[in-house]
């Protein structure tokens, strides 16, 4: 088949999703994105990129759907609810003009870096726009768990809402545990308390979005979780023990869920 006339698998997502080996320049494996794809026979348009938060995720791929013809399928892998996206100006060096692109960071990540920064790094941190805006973050209580993860749903459903609308197949999935910092089995809990809470609770389809709802509290499940429960020690599926990013078994294992979730809704 020509690749002209391949019809296009749009994925969009964090470090989940973006080729993140090559970003941290270790030996490349194909990713599920590209697993999948080539299982489809699709075109892979892949939006994914390391560190993005849901805002940028949403943003991105409905830009990308409403703009592009021949979508065969799109897949969202969400990432953590407290990451918080800005669309901002950045000065381009090499190109020596202004250009806008989303940046997306943790802001309670950012005032506990602060920490382990040497004395040389630590004046440099504090005068960085992402560590000042996680102050203020942190000072107002802008952004906590129980609003990302009413933002989050929102996407989520609007995600859901703009594909059926335009009769386009999808998934969605959620990538990282939604809250990756501290205690898991306690932040998982309180997490599943405010999906129960939630209207959108019962408006996201349990079948295009696979894993709902999220939680293993309540039922559901999310890529993290999943790994966690072949490997227990997270020695197979992750790049190491301190990065636990899913190496080439933890994306294999996660394209054949997508597949088999592909083949249940669409075939």
């Amino acid at each position: 088949m020509s690749l002209f006339s391949k019809k296009k698998l749009i994925v969009a997502g964090c470090s989940y999703t973006d080729n993140y080996a090559m970003k941290i320049h270790i030996q490349t494996f194909p990713i599920w994105a590209e697993l999948l794809a080539d299982k489809l026979d699709m075109e892979l348009v892949n939006l994914g990129n390391c560190g993005d938060g849901n805002e940028a995720i949403w943003s991105k791929v409905t830009d990308e759907i409403v703009s592009t013809k021949n979508i065969g399928l799109v897949v969202v892998g969400w990432s953590e609810v407290e990451r918080t996206s800005f669309f901002a100006e950045v000065w381009n060096r090499r190109m020596a003009v202004y250009q806008h692109q989303w940046e997306s960071f943790k802001p309670s990540r950012k005032i506990e870096e602060v920490e382990n920064k040497s004395d040389v790094e630590i004046n440099t941190f504090r005068e960085g726009k992402a560590f000042k805006i996680s102050e203020i973050f942190d000072k107002y209580h802008l952004m906590d768990l129980t609003a990302g993860t009413q933002k989050t749903l929102r996407y989520i459903y609007n995600f859901q809402s703009l594909c059926t609308s335009l009769k386009i197949p999808h998934l969605q999935f959620q990538a990282c545990y939604p809250n990756a910092d501290g205690d898991t089995i306690t932040d998982m809990q309180r997490f599943g308390k405010e999906l129960i809470s939630s209207p959108y609770l019962s408006l996201i389809e349990d079948t295009t979005f696979l894993g709902w709802p999220i939680s293993e509290h309540i039922g559901g499940w999310c890529w993290d979780y999943l790994m966690d429960q072949k490997d227990p020690s997270r020695s197979k599926m992750r790049i190491t023990n301190k990065d636990t990013h899913p190496n080439e078994q933890g994306h294999k294992y996660m394209m054949e869920i997508l597949l088999d979730g592909y083949k249940k809704n669409y075939s």
